[in-house]
């Protein structure tokens, strides 16, 4: 009867988790091939866009022993050649201006761009193009959504021969006009 007073494990008692305690436990745990997944994807992302790729690392925040963080700094103190950016500048400048881009005004994107941070071809392209709509030579060519609801109501805003939008002014055509009112009448 000795044996049946001593301590001994009872029903509930397990030597390892049990399935339910094990599973998010597991899940919340990444392997080191997924690791490694996580971060060549993160510096093949790095090449084309750096906003994508710090987007990326930070949906990838939840697991228990993965922290992007650390990832995501080297990744932003790394330096960017604003020299791949010209094109994209000059795009947004033959678009939105219709000329093309001096390099006094390359100079200055780029130094602007450096100063704010910029890392991104797409950032830098929405920044240049924020500056660019409010200059007085942005704000004279570039349509705005009053100047889109005017063409819609008048049809195509003239403009004088330095691409410049002649706002508020109609052409008018005798015979247009004439065929206005009788549809106005009739």
């Amino acid at each position: 009867m000795a044996s049946t007073f001593g301590i001994k494990p009872g029903e509930s008692h397990h030597t390892s988790y049990s399935m339910f305690e094990d599973y998010p436990a597991r899940t919340a745990r990444l392997s080191k091939t997924e690791r490694k997944g996580i971060k060549t994807t993160a510096k093949a992302l790095f090449e084309t866009s750096p906003s994508d790729a710090i987007s990326y690392l930070a949906g990838q925040r939840g697991y228990t022993n993965f922290r992007p963080d650390l990832l995501m700094g080297k990744f932003m103190a790394k330096p960017v050649d604003y020299e791949q950016f010209k094109l994209v500048g000059g795009t947004a400048f033959q678009d939105l201006l219709g000329r093309s881009m001096t390099d006094t005004e390359w100079q200055q994107a780029s130094e602007y761009a450096k100063s704010m941070g910029v890392k991104d071809p797409n950032a830098f392209e929405a920044l240049l193009s924020k500056r660019l709509a409010s200059t007085p030579e942005g704000q004279a060519k570039i349509k705005s959504e009053a100047d889109l609801e005017w063409e819609s109501r008048y049809g195509s805003m003239p403009r004088d021969s330095q691409n410049r939008l002649l706002r508020g002014l109609v052409s008018f055509r005798p015979d247009t006009a004439r065929q206005i009112a009788q549809t106005l009448v009739g």
